[in-house]
């Protein structure tokens, strides 16, 4: 078992401002759409702030970026990231729901590439994750009920495929087909929308 380094805590660092990034991206959504999925899962992001500055505590770290008000950020690629977002996400509807898609799916693979060994940290980068995987599960049906596929953004398409496969319950084959990138563009409404409201 090892022991935190500094590497560890500065991707720490670097989480807990893409958690930032997804809660600041679906609140200028949120309140151009009034849709009740960006409410609820920017809710949801900021529980996950709070858990990485709470273990970022644990290191004898004060938040980094607890001075940053929505959209302000100090690194200045998650700032152009947060610009592009938002402007894609300001289209339509549909396109917001790809860009918060995008979002999950950036931030599962950014989890992913930072687990360490560290088991506490670890243990939050699962935590976090299995919240991605509710997210991008909510953004993917909803936008299958609007009757649009949903093309994965970063992750392989498998990969997409098993995450909304296992929230089978709430994922059913429209959605799955259209991530896995078939050339599905149903018009039913065959998903049921969910509003994301979990953590």
């Amino acid at each position: 078992m090892r022991t935190a380094d500094d590497i560890d805590i500065s991707n720490l660092v670097f989480m807990r401002q893409e958690e930032k990034l997804a809660a600041d991206v679906y609140r200028a959504l949120g309140a151009k759409w009034d849709h009740p999925a960006f409410s609820n899962i920017e809710e949801s992001e900021l529980f996950h702030q709070a858990e990485v500055v709470a273990q970022l505590a644990r290191f004898g770290i004060e938040d980094p970026i607890a001075h940053l008000g929505p959209g302000e950020f100090d690194d200045p690629a998650m700032a152009e990231m947060y610009q592009s977002f938002v402007a894609r996400g300001l289209e339509s509807l549909d396109e917001a729901m790809r860009v918060a898609g995008h979002i999950e799916e950036l931030d599962i693979a950014d989890l992913r590439a930072r687990r360490c060994g560290v088991p506490e940290i670890d243990q939050l980068y699962d935590l976090l994750e299995l919240g991605s995987h509710n997210h991008l599960r909510a953004f993917v049906i909803n936008l299958a009920y609007m009757g649009h596929p949903y093309r994965p953004q970063v992750l392989t398409p498998q990969e997409v495929v098993d995450i909304l496969t296992a929230g089978a319950s709430g994922c059913n084959s429209q959605a799955c087909h259209g991530a896995a990138g078939a050339d599905h563009h149903g018009g039913g409404h065959s998903c049921v929308p969910t509003d994301g409201g979990c953590h």
